[in-house]
């Protein structure tokens, strides 16, 4: 069975994304991670780079015992991060490469993927629930996002805590997703370009959703403000 790392420092470093010339390595790298999925009870996803391949390549089994490879893994949320939202849950993940160790992790209840599958062709789906909260979490780990980015490490007595304590824990992690959410939001407000940045992300979704019309001068303006921010920077030697 192949080794699964748990070297942190390299876990954080970013895989590279799948191209045409891979198309060998990347048969290989799906039977290792499909074999160990196979031989594995409690583990349900691994990544490549867990197994020290850094390409966006990752394997899920389902409650049938089936195991699926996605490659170069992109996915869109169905909203804006809200903690309050119905569409969001707290849920309790696992890591191979953190052996007995549990996190509290912020996930989406789903998700809309588009991905390659294991022949290099392109493949679109939604996912809900616990194969969503898998997908999520193997994007992290081919992202170079560790569990304990986002997520809370629980103790390790977490399992024979009463529910009140349990709740206590998820309670925390709230807190802390709030509060992180907040330091964001005071980053992209202090600093004029992620601001202008954050309003055209806004106002793009919403107008790919419907709930704003554009005319031309409109767009116009949006350009001319745009620009006229992006080459002020520009033009005091400050680009990014």
């Amino acid at each position: 069975m192949v080794k699964v790392i748990t070297d942190k420092k390299l876990l954080m470093r970013v895989s590279d994304d799948v191209t045409e010339k891979d198309a060998e390595e990347v048969k290989e790298v799906i039977k290792q991670l499909t074999e160990y999925l196979n031989n594995t009870e409690n583990e349900y996803a691994i990544s490549a780079p867990q197994i020290g391949v850094f390409k966006k390549i990752f394997c899920i089994k389902d409650e049938y015992g089936n195991v699926t490879a996605f490659i170069n893994p992109g996915v869109k949320l169905n909203k804006d991060l809200n903690v309050d939202s119905e569409e969001y849950k707290v849920v309790c993940e696992t890591n191979a490469s953190y052996p007995n160790k549990k996190f509290l992790n912020f996930r989406a209840n789903k998700i809309i993927v588009n991905c390659l599958d294991s022949d290099l062709r392109l493949i679109e789906g939604e996912f809900r629930d616990a194969y969503a909260y898998l997908y999520l979490q193997m994007m992290d780990m081919v992202s170079g996002y560790l569990p304990t980015v986002f997520g809370l490490e629980l103790p390790e007595n977490y399992d024979s805590m009463t529910k009140e304590e349990q709740a206590e824990c998820v309670d925390i992690y709230y807190d802390y997703i709030l509060k992180f959410k907040e330091k964001i939001d005071k980053d992209i407000e202090s600093d004029e370009e992620l601001k202008l940045r954050s309003e055209g992300l806004r106002f793009t979704s919403a107008l790919l959703k419907g709930e704003v019309e554009l005319d031309t001068e409109d767009e116009d303006k949006i350009l001319e403000k745009y620009k006229s921010k992006k080459y002020s920077k520009l033009r005091k030697g400050k680009t990014r």
